[in-house]
């Protein structure tokens, strides 16, 4: 079974994915802003990477 980690401050939580989904099922809000953020950041890397081989 495989866990996702999640790094806090003085804790680690450990969640299986279906774990996280019924969590994330009762705050709809936040898992749109995660999904938001989510494509923020992978566009962020692509976009690094493009640059990085550019420089090249």
């Amino acid at each position: 079974m495989r866990y996702i980690e999640i790094r806090l401050t003085k804790c680690r939580l450990f969640f299986t994915e279906q774990e996280l989904q019924q969590i994330l099922q009762h705050e709809p809000e936040l898992w749109q802003e995660a999904i938001r953020r989510g494509k923020a950041f992978t566009r962020a890397r692509a976009a690094k990477i493009r640059s990085y081989k550019g420089d090249q």
